[in-house]
């Protein structure tokens, strides 16, 4: 797992550092634990993987699904089982478009409506 950690650090890092539009609108909700008190934290490395927001006491994680995961769906899959099985972790995802077609408040009332199912 370190060796895992210290190959993923930088582009962790790197990723924090040039978010998506999705990806800031979303973390504008999730810092600070403005849902439910709940700490999340953005582009975390579990395994050998990157994930977009990671919250450990609910076990959860949301990714932002962007254009190229229509033609990554079995990757994605595997991935998600891998999250699945080897850290028991529950996934939530929502498309680049829903984020960015919906405003804030909006997404705030849904993301809080979908984490509130693993409460």
């Amino acid at each position: 797992m370190t060796y895992n950690y210290k190959k993923l650090f930088i582009p962790a890092r790197n990723l924090r550092n040039v978010q998506t539009v999705s990806e800031k609108k979303i973390w504008s909700l999730l810092k600070n634990k403005q849902i439910n008190n709940f700490r999340f934290l953005r582009q975390k490395i579990l395994g050998e993987f990157i994930v977009d927001f990671y919250c450990h006491e609910l076990k959860l994680i949301i990714e932002i699904d962007g254009g190229i995961h229509n033609k990554q769906k079995e990757r994605d899959k595997e991935r998600e089982e891998y999250l699945k099985n080897k850290f028991d972790l529950r996934i939530l995802r929502y498309s680049n478009e829903f984020i960015l077609e919906n405003n804030i408040d909006f997404l705030k009332q849904k993301v809080q409506e979908d984490i509130n199912v693993f409460i």
